[in-house]
């Protein structure tokens, strides 16, 4: 192969800059940026998104999860908060403990890391929910 045979890269892109800009001169920025993420898009296999769409819902349960453990933290640290107005929080961990545990087991969670993380997050959110209903913090 011959360096004079390779196509020039510069010209390459040189073009796709006047492209680029050619389409931003007249239009607002927001415009420019959804077609040029629609073009990312389109570019990725249905399977890629569905998988990361997954995973993007099992961390957002995770993170929900460890909101509401925080919520929980804070509501035992004060000593004004009566046990019973901490059920309804309790309730509420323990409803976020099942759909994770839920959708964790579920056979698209192909990465084991992060099923590892959520099954540990279960685990310790379930510890706590348990140490309310034994009555540890009466």
């Amino acid at each position: 192969m011959r360096v004079n045979d390779l196509p020039d890269v510069r010209i390459e892109m040189k073009r796709s800059h006047q492209s680029v800009s050619a389409a931003t001169d007249d239009a607002p920025f927001e415009i420019v940026l959804n077609q040029q993420i629609n073009g990312i898009s389109a570019t990725r296999s249905p399977v890629a998104v569905s998988e990361l769409d997954d995973k993007a819902m099992l961390l957002e349960r995770g993170d929900r999860l460890l909101a509401l453990l925080q919520d929980y933290a804070t509501d035992l640290e004060n000593p004004g908060k009566m046990l019973k107005q901490i059920a309804p929080l309790v309730n509420s961990i323990e409803n976020e403990v099942s759909q994770l545990q839920e959708t964790v087991s579920k056979p698209f969670v192909a990465d084991n890391q992060l099923r590892k993380l959520m099954d540990d997050l279960s685990v310790t959110a379930g510890v706590a929910i348990h140490k309310f209903h034994r009555g540890d913090f009466i």
